[in-house]
């Protein structure tokens, strides 16, 4: 299994759970996000936020894990019709904002 895990990352996330040489494994799980991302430009978005997370110091897994749940969140705060990447622009900080209030998302 360590030759998997360093020849394909992906591999192992996907079926290294069940291998019993496995020691330790943390997996973030979000239930935020819809088919409303599945638009042009919104995985460049997403990529934005991972770098604004990063940039504020928090580890790469962490800002992955948040910034993928974030961009989900803001996303249901759209239309259910017609989202595109921008509007992840206004939603985002919007989202954001409501947990600084403790609203949530």
């Amino acid at each position: 299994m360590s030759d998997a895990l360093s020849s394909d990352p992906q591999r192992y996330a996907l079926f290294g759970l069940s291998d019993s040489s496995a020691t330790r494994v943390q997996v973030y799980l979000s239930a935020s996000g819809s088919a409303r991302l599945a638009t042009a430009g919104t995985g460049d978005v997403l990529s934005g936020v991972i770098a604004a997370f990063l940039a504020q110091g928090l580890e790469a897994r962490v800002a992955a894990a948040l910034a993928a749940h974030a961009h989900g969140a803001a996303a249901g705060l759209g239309p259910e019709r017609g989202l595109v990447a921008g509007d992840l622009l206004d939603l985002l900080p919007r989202w954001l904002s409501g947990l600084a209030g403790g609203v949530g998302g």
